[in-house]
């Protein structure tokens, strides 16, 4: 059933999911379970979304032993994707709100110097293998007027470019409006840190999705997120994901729950 679900939709979008099947094959059991998608609104790149927690890390471990490390007492997500330009696969375990957070960092290798630039408030962590390398995104959920002033001091301190800086310091309140995001600078392997910036925004409807990335880019991408959200058969966004830097444009990963069956 998923391989007919992930297919479709991918086909709606235009996304080759071909280089998910082997990750996918050492995670099999995980794709019984409820799952989410995830879709790169700029560009040919998708992805599944499952929970999982400490009864899977031999299992998630298949995919990395840092992910398997990065699982700690309470349930996460598991996501894996594909490499937008790339065929290839990443995945990443991706825990918001955990109170073991500083654990998880610290088995990581991550030093708590890392946490410094940040504001605070809930703590969390995405834990992501791209091409064999680990790499960790450390993050606070912030909110309010504090949480935009936090958002614009974190984006320059990651370097993201000037454009990317203006746009959010406009997007970010109403985005941020109801739920806060959660804001998350990455620190690479050796503990250097890298000009990226990712904010999380959680729980929004399609339709509020679908005018912010049809003004994000240009050309047919609003069609295109309405498609992906047609096709899972979701009514809103579980989350939207900016991840900005030093070159344009930024990029937006879409999160929508999958519905059992795929409407064409």
């Amino acid at each position: 059933m998923i391989a007919i679900r992930v297919g479709a939709i991918a086909a709606i979008v235009g996304v080759d999911v071909a280089p998910l099947a082997t990750a996918l094959a050492l995670v099999d059991p995980l794709l019984a379970r409820p799952l989410e998608v995830t879709w790169r609104a700029d560009a040919a790149a998708l992805g599944i979304v499952a929970r999982v927690g400490p009864a899977d890390r031999a299992l998630v471990g298949r995919l990395h032993p840092a992910l398997a490390t990065a699982i700690g007492d309470t349930e996460c997500e598991l996501e894996v994707r594909t490499v937008a330009g790339e065929e290839r696969s990443e995945a990443a375990v991706r825990s918001i709100g955990a109170p073991d957070f500083a654990a998880r960092l610290a088995a990581l290798g991550v030093l708590p110097a890392a946490l410094a630039p940040l504001p605070a408030g809930s703590g969390g962590l995405v834990a992501r293998v791209s091409a064999g390398e680990l790499a960790v995104e450390v993050g606070r959920v912030v909110r309010g007027p504090e949480g935009a002033v936090a958002v614009a001091a974190l984006a320059e301190l990651a370097g993201v470019s000037a454009p990317q800086r203006a746009l959010i310091a406009k997007l970010h309140p109403v985005l941020a409006r109801d739920l806060g995001a959660f804001a998350a600078l990455t620190i690479l392997e050796g503990g250097a840190r890298a000009p990226r910036l990712a904010l999380r925004y959680a729980a929004m409807p399609c339709d509020l999705a679908l005018r912010f990335i049809g003004g994000l880019y240009r050309g047919d991408a609003a069609a295109r997120i309405g498609a992906f959200a047609g096709a899972t058969g979701a009514a809103h966004v579980s989350a939207l994901e900016l991840v900005l830097g030093p070159t344009e444009p930024l990029a937006a990963w879409i999160q929508c729950p999958s519905s059992n069956q795929v409407r064409a």
